[in-house]
């Protein structure tokens, strides 16, 4: 069993970690159908995206980058990015994050999407 506070909930969906091994952290994230995270930096650690059920879209940048099952994602320090669901599924992703600091640490909202 997980230990309850790696899950985190929010209005767009659920960031549960799953390891931290060495320098890196893994996380499984779902985004709920029709949602949407907070457009947002990170100045000091990348993100490596999998995905692994559902599809979605990607704000990178000024790219938009859209996602299936089995689409990988590099999302380097510095270039906001955010995450779309426009289907009727929940859209399910590993992130891999690796860098000089903490990911909760070095995380710079944009456009809030959310009052949180």
């Amino acid at each position: 069993m997980r230990d309850p506070e790696q899950i985190v909930t929010r209005p767009w969906g659920v960031i549960q970690t799953i390891g931290r091994p060495g320098e890196y952290v893994v996380k499984e994230i779902i985004v709920f159908p029709g949602k949407q995270c907070s457009l947002h930096v990170h100045e000091h650690h990348d993100e490596h995206w999998i995905v692994i059920s559902g599809e979605g879209r990607i704000v990178l940048g000024r790219r938009v980058i859209n996602v299936a099952v089995n689409s990988h994602v590099l999302l380097p320090a510095g270039l906001p990015h955010r995450v779309i669901n426009p289907s009727q599924a929940p859209l399910r992703y590993i992130e891999m994050v690796f860098g000089s600091s903490s990911p909760e640490d070095d995380l710079q909202k944009l456009d809030c999407t959310y009052d949180l």
